[in-house]
């Protein structure tokens, strides 16, 4: 049996409470508390892969990625309970105005007992065979209900997945630069760089979101049944991970609701630059030409030759 993860371990405590303020809408709560706690530095891993991350640098840009564009299947991921929906739904008394002539065998007292129960659609099914008592058997029923609900979730949750995926754009960033994996994942196997920032005067600093790191994919029903919808479901999707992804310390500088048409914006001076232990020394020239040309201090980072640590020489 697989031991349960604490998950208090792996996010710490403000940052599930913080994680908790966006799920009750509280954004402005969780905002304060986000910039207490916001780290002095933030940290970028670029591969030098393409000539386009140190153009960045010299232009002072972040390129913004769409969802699809990340390395984890579940990104911006959410989900529902079909079925609780559904119950949820036929709780609603706008449902019940624009189905009066579906339903318009029912009498009030059954509409509320329908509204009233604890599962709705079993509620429906009882009084189906309470009038039709040589009808279709309830469980045959019941079995396709389920059925119907599931297979209508499913395309309404690809329909909106690809709403909020085409409403984010993101840039990721980790609070440490020593990280091993992390160097070896998105720093071309420790022979990139990893750029350092500080968003203490950044104009959108309220937009970075600690990364919450769960078992479970976020569940969004309650926020489905809304007179209005919820602007928060996007924010949601996009900072939570699976908890293999805890490695990372990430925050994500998140640009949602479609309000950005463009694939960059303003990034911050680099407070420095740290360049892998296994840079290519074309690689580290260019580096070091820029940063010189910028004011930026550079710094090579080493193996530990006594443990596996990576650090500044």
């Amino acid at each position: 049996m697989q031991p349960e993860l604490n998950q208090q371990k792996v996010n710490t405590e403000w940052e599930s409470e913080h994680f908790d303020l966006l799920k009750k809408e509280q954004v402005n709560e969780a905002i304060a508390l986000k910039l207490q706690r916001l780290p002095k530095s933030l940290y970028r891993y670029r591969s030098l892969l393409s000539g386009y991350d140190l153009e960045n640098i010299k232009n002072q840009q972040f390129y913004l990625a769409h969802p699809d564009e990340m390395n984890d299947p579940y990104e911006s991921a959410f989900t529902w309970d079909y079925r609780k929906l559904s119950d949820d739904v036929l709780k609603d008394d706008r449902i019940w105005e624009m189905k009066r002539g579906f339903y318009g065998t029912l009498s009030e007292a059954e509409i509320s007992r329908i509204r009233g129960a604890k599962d709705s659609q079993q509620e429906i099914l009882k009084i189906v065979e309470e009038k039709n008592p040589n009808s279709v058997g309830l469980t045959l029923m019941d079995s396709l209900l389920t059925q119907l609900a599931e297979e209508q979730g499913k395309m309404m949750q690809q329909k909106l997945e690809k709403q909020v995926k085409d409403g984010i754009k993101f840039c990721c960033f980790s609070s440490r630069n020593d990280s091993i994996l992390m160097w070896s994942h998105y720093a071309n196997q420790h022979k990139g760089i990893c750029v350092e920032y500080n968003f203490d005067q950044y104009h959108l600093k309220n937009s970075l979101y600690p990364v919450h790191y769960s078992e479970q994919v976020t569940d969004i029903g309650s926020y489905l049944v809304r007179k209005e919808p919820s602007m928060i479901v996007p924010v949601l999707a996009v900072v939570q991970k699976a908890l293999d992804w805890q490695y990372e310390k990430e925050w994500r500088l998140a640009i949602t609701h479609g309000i950005m048409d463009k694939n960059f914006i303003y990034s911050p001076r680099p407070v420095a630059i740290y360049m892998g232990a296994r840079i290519a020394a074309e690689d580290r020239e260019k580096v070091m030409a820029l940063c010189s040309e910028l004011g930026i201090p550079t710094v090579q980072m080493t193996k530990d030759l006594q443990a596996f640590r990576i650090s500044p020489a």
